[in-house]
């Protein structure tokens, strides 16, 4: 069995749009407004570069965002929080109460420099395949 604080996961980082609108449910995105929800390329360079220097692997961006890696005991210290596994679901942030949610409370964002990240999130594995999808 892996010990669980050393097992590699990952998150996509959720970056925010050079025009400042939010990409919502209500928000119909379309190959006229695209451009209005990408981040700039400065944004983009600035917010791997902090990830990259916290320890994380940062990936290529796509689109809106891009996914980060590293081990549960990194994201923990990088990010000020605990994260706990959910049996068939991946894992999840521990919020102050201790209940959780795959995305990064709101209030460990003041650990970014200013409008570098509108969301961290873990996003649920696929209900379809193996079942098992750790990377090591």
């Amino acid at each position: 069995m892996v010990d669980e604080k050393n097992e590699i996961i990952s998150a996509q980082v959720i970056l925010p749009s050079q025009g400042g609108k939010k990409n919502d449910s209500d928000t119909l995105v379309t190959s006229q407004n695209i451009s209005d929800f990408i981040p700039t390329p400065a944004a983009v360079r600035k917010a791997q570069g902090f990830f990259r220097d916290m320890g994380f692997t940062v990936e290529n961006t796509v689109g809106t965002s891009f996914s980060i890696s590293a081990t549960v005991a990194t994201f923990e210290k990088a990010l000020q929080t605990r994260i706990r596994k959910i049996e068939h679901k991946g894992f999840e942030f521990v919020h102050v109460g201790g209940h959780g949610s795959s995305e990064l409370q709101k209030s460990s964002h003041a650990l970014f420099p200013a409008g570098i990240v509108e969301a961290v999130l873990f996003m649920d594995p696929p209900d379809f395949g193996p079942g098992d999808f750790s990377m090591e």
